[in-house]
């Protein structure tokens, strides 16, 4: 279901502030489940977005409280989208019967185990060796999707416990680490992230409870110079400028979530939450704000967060290990510590010399 009217300014403005609603409902009430197409945390908070939407848009005060009408609205709705997206969610591709010309598309059993110390490496080999295309040229990265965030247990007598699939999936990454050339991991956990060349989508955002003021960057203290990681895509992100600023502070690399052509054909499917993917209207931008980016880690790529303060509300500064201070401010035009800073801009401090400041780049 999609918003068909226009959201009036107190409409839009009681949605805004309440979106919160959504990541609470996203963690106490629905399974995402990431391995699934259209179930990752951004398809499912987009579209609780539109259900938080329309529950604005049929809100009636004298009925009670938004927060509670809200909540249950956005509940039902992604329960629906839910089961709605998984009754497709039938068929899945087998790599270990593939055809020399065709993947063979075979229906998945629910209650079939699935066998995590599968043969990566020798698998890759075999594929190098037989097919054509890119297979031929040499498979020699990886991209894991859920393998960093679910770590599975079988219940039954003589399944499989949490300890067992840990120790199985941690020898399948070192052998995949071994034989590739990189290891892409999405939002690892630690069992995982010590194996990836790269991890994208990193946690960086709290619950957005009332109680909670701000988000620390724990888990970019803990990696920070020993592997690259992203953050959520730019381009799926309310506020572009925003986000550049979350990876200036968090000192993350950009990350776009893009498609090439004919996005219009996305509507209505699985991937209808790629709503604004169109390459060719972010390459531009994505460049900038890589180059700007860039420019603000640049002297702090293979350094370690030693220190990460709130000096006020909307600034921070985060201290490297090799004395570079990175100020960031996501409020209006503003002096701190004598550097001035624009609004929702950020500077850079070098052994005490200022080296970089100015806005981050917004809107595309």
């Amino acid at each position: 279901m999609k918003c068909v009217k226009r959201l009036t300014a107190d409409q839009q403005r009681l949605a805004e502030e309440n979106l919160s609603i959504v990541e609470r409902v996203l963690r106490f009430d629905i399974n995402v489940n990431p391995c699934v197409a259209g179930l990752g945390y951004e398809d499912l908070y987009q579209e609780g977005c539109v259900w938080l939407c329309n529950a604005a848009l049929t809100f009636d005060p004298a009925r009670g409280s938004f927060a509670s009408y809200a909540r249950q609205v956005v509940q039902n709705g992604l329960v629906s989208y839910c089961r709605n997206l998984t009754g497709k969610q039938s068929r899945m591709i087998s790599l270990a019967e593939m055809e020399p010309t065709a993947l063979a598309a075979l229906e998945v059993q629910h209650s079939a185990p699935f066998d995590i110390e599968c043969e990566t490496p020798l698998l890759l080999a075999a594929a190098e060796s037989q097919y054509s295309g890119v297979t031929r040229k040499g498979v020699h990265a990886l991209a894991l999707d859920s393998v960093g965030t679910k770590l599975y247990s079988e219940l039954s007598s003589d399944g499989m416990g949490r300890n067992q699939a840990l120790r199985n999936l941690q020898t399948t990454l070192d052998g995949v680490d071994a034989a590739m050339d990189g290891v892409l991991v999405e939002g690892a956990n630690v069992y995982a992230a010590t194996e990836a060349s790269a991890l994208i989508r990193t946690p960086f955002r709290s619950s957005g409870y009332d109680l909670e003021d701000f988000s620390v960057p724990f888990y970019q203290m803990v990696f920070h110079g020993y592997v690259n990681y992203t953050l959520d895509a730019t381009n799926l992100a309310s506020d572009p400028a925003t986000r550049t600023l979350n990876c200036i502070e968090f000192g993350a690399s950009p990350l776009f979530s893009l498609v090439g052509r004919n996005q219009d054909e996305l509507i209505g499917s699985r991937l209808d939450a790629l709503y604004s993917a169109d390459a060719s209207a972010w390459l531009d931008f994505a460049a900038e704000q890589y180059s700007q980016i860039n420019a603000a880690l640049r002297s702090v790529q293979n350094s370690t967060m030693t220190d990460y303060q709130v000096l006020s509300n909307p600034v921070r500064v985060v201290t490297y290990d090799n004395g570079t201070e990175i100020y960031v401010n996501y409020g209006e035009a503003t002096t701190v510590n004598g550097i001035r800073l624009e609004a929702k801009g950020f500077a850079v401090v070098e052994n005490g010399r200022l080296t970089l400041s100015e806005a981050a780049i917004g809107e595309q």
